[in-house]
């Protein structure tokens, strides 16, 4: 394995190529044993090689890359976990609420952007997503309201939903990482 790193590290795309088929769907199993959600696993893990790749020449060819593989999964599905706390359900709610009622110019000017951000996300949703998400979040309406009235499934809906505020929260994250990049 200290060759294959070694290789790696002189820019050996047969070597990663390598390590990535012996790591990547372990590590996409380790994720979505954490996470719980595949999709975002396999995202996440790509993100990792990925990474692992554009920082080949910093690799300790002492260390255990195993361990390394394994470390930088579990940091990653932690991080993920915390912007999905953070960015739960209710909190989209909330900052909606919070920007309608903020004091100053500066506030405003946020709930603003953010409002706008959601609106644009929505509005580039498919029509079938855009059109449950309306129904609950501007009219309120139940999962059982919606699903009778469009004649799919609870679950359809849920599902829908769930996807409509995934989409959101990355959206809202990718902003918020945006500012603060600039703020530094």
């Amino acid at each position: 394995m200290d060759n294959l790193v070694f290789q790696i590290q002189q820019d050996s795309e047969y070597a990663f190529k390598q390590l990535y088929q012996i790591y990547y769907a372990k590590v996409v199993s380790f994720i979505t044993g954490i996470i719980k959600e595949r999709d975002i696993a396999k995202d996440l893990a790509q993100d990792i090689f990925i990474n692992l790749w554009l920082n080949r020449k910093k690799l300790d060819i002492s260390k255990n890359i195993q361990n390394y593989i394994f470390v930088a999964s579990r940091n990653a599905a932690i991080n993920y976990l915390k912007k999905e706390l953070a960015f739960s359900h209710g909190t989209i709610e909330a900052i909606q609420a919070d920007v309608r009622t903020s004091d100053t110019a500066e506030d405003n000017l946020f709930a603003k952007e953010i409002s706008l951000l959601i609106e644009m996300v929505v509005s580039e949703m498919p029509q079938q997503r855009q059109l449950i998400y309306r129904l609950s979040k501007e009219q309120g309406l139940s999962n059982e309201e919606i699903a009778s009235k469009l004649g799919i499934s609870k679950r359809s809906v849920e599902n829908q939903i769930s996807m409509a505020l995934k989409e959101i929260k990355r959206a809202i994250s990718f902003y918020l990482i945006f500012l603060l990049c600039m703020l530094s």
